[in-house]
């Protein structure tokens, strides 16, 4: 299916979405063009181009159904948890992996997918339990060492410095395989992009 889905300037606000009018095309086709002209839907304008001609003739008018406004719409939830999964978005690989008798019912496949999601979620967490268990007696020991009092300013609430090199520990060791040696930088990830910093630390102390 060929829509225009990559426009060069302009687009309408998300409220206007059920006021576009689209010409010469119906359905999916349609849904996308409208899409397309809102920012925050061009993600699944793009999603609804990729599809074949023969999965939008099966299941194109539940997509449609189910856009018929952009608010609290499942098909943003729907590719989101796709990805999570590395799931392929395909119409009829959906329908093939999560679908019942050929039928697309996205309510149904959402709930699929996302026990698949908290099932890949759930084997993550006893896969790294089972990687730091050799670590752990040895990480609390360290970790001791260091004040556990959380740290306070600029209106949030840090992690203290105890939590701080717990945590890197952790990571340290499910890179390594083993515990570290030596003078390391010890910093974190916190709230995005940010990190936070226990300092320059010599672990042969410990040792």
């Amino acid at each position: 299916m060929a829509v225009l889905v990559d426009l060069d300037e302009g687009w309408v606000e998300e409220g206007c979405f059920e006021s576009i009018e689209v010409t010469g095309a119906a359905g999916a086709q349609a849904t996308a063009l409208r899409c397309a002209w809102v920012l925050e839907a061009r993600d699944i304008a793009l999603w609804i181009s990729e599809q074949s001609d023969d999965d939008l003739e099966k299941w194109g008018d539940q997509v449609a159904l189910a856009l018929h406004s952009l608010e609290d719409t499942p098909i943003f939830e729907l590719i989101e948890l796709l990805n999570s999964v590395s799931a392929p978005t395909t119409l009829s690989s959906i329908v093939a992996n999560y679908g019942s008798d050929g039928v697309l019912d996205i309510q149904e496949v959402l709930q699929k997918i996302e026990e698949e999601v908290c099932d890949l979620e759930e084997r993550k967490s006893m896969q790294r339990s089972r990687m730091l268990e050799p670590f752990s007696v040895s990480i609390d020991a360290i970790a001791r060492n260091f004040d556990d009092r959380r740290i306070r300013g600029g209106g949030f609430t840090s992690p203290s410095k105890r939590d701080q090199v717990r945590r890197w520990l952790e990571e340290y060791c499910l890179t390594h395989g083993s515990l570290p040696k030596g003078m390391h930088d010890v910093t974190i990830k916190f709230f995005g992009n940010k990190r936070l910093s226990a300092g320059r630390i010599d672990f042969d102390q410990f040792t």
